[in-house]
């Protein structure tokens, strides 16, 4: 399997080297595991025959890599050409046909057909894939089924606004406002997926800051597009897509 990560590499790890989880054991951190930099970000983990793969870095650059590329990576080699200070905002696996969507820090939203997206080699630097104008892409995906589009803060407010909301734009495009923000703040963080499968981190009680160990169902009814994120019973600090 490879883990590809923000600097744009691809890191590769056998399965049988990832220790058995037992009882309440939580795993191994995987970042050590994957050999990762410090400070680079693992966005997503992938087998060697996963569906081609879309890459998008903060602004805006996006591109396909084929399923045999994805086959053929070597460890630590790169997935993507970064120019200056670029960084791999975005990794996901999506199949030909289906519509994906970016959200930058700043809460615009681009849904454009996957097909949209160039397919390229490794080395390559990509298109012009979302106009991020003045914010960064922070997250995406493909649209499958009833997705939502679920969206946390800086301050720990959230929003989910069904897919169906968010008009089709070519490649390229800014889209459109997919939640109003309250002052100063900036989407952290985006998942793609049904609504029932989305598992929220909270801050404790006793301390906000702070992760709740135990993640719980996305805590807040979807709304329509443009409407204002909103708090939940504590602050949202993580989102996450269920795997089973």
């Amino acid at each position: 399997m490879f883990a590809i990560t923000s600097e744009g590499r691809a890191l590769r790890l056998q399965g049988i080297d990832i220790d058995e989880v037992t009882g309440r054991s939580r795993g191994a951190d995987v970042a050590k595991k994957f050999s990762a930099n410090k400070g680079e970000v693992i966005l997503t983990i992938v087998s060697p025959d996963s569906e081609s793969l879309v890459l998008v870095t903060q602004s805006g650059l996006a591109k396909r890599l084929s399923s045999e590329s994805v086959a053929e990576l070597r460890h630590g080699k790169p997935v993507m050409a970064l120019k200056g200070n670029d960084k791999l905002a975005v990794a996901f696996s999506a199949p030909e046909g289906v519509d994906i969507v970016l959200v930058t820090s700043d809460a615009q939203v681009l849904r454009t057909a996957v097909n949209n997206i160039s397919v390229q080699g490794a080395a390559a630097g990509g298109v012009s894939g979302m106009n991020a104008k003045t914010g960064a892409v922070v997250g995406g995906g493909p649209i499958f089924g009833d997705a939502v589009v679920a969206t946390f803060t800086d301050a720990g407010t959230a929003k989910a606004t069904p897919a169906d909301d968010i008009p089709s734009y070519g490649r390229g495009s800014a889209g459109v406002r997919l939640s109003r923000l309250g002052e100063g703040q900036r989407i952290a963080g985006v998942v793609v997926a049904e609504i029932d499968s989305i598992q929220a981190v909270m801050g404790s009680d006793d301390n906000p800051k702070v992760a709740d160990p135990n993640p719980v169902s996305f805590p807040l009814a979807p709304s329509k597009r443009d409407l204002v994120s909103t708090s939940a019973d504590r602050p949202v600090l993580a989102l996450g897509a269920a795997r089973w």
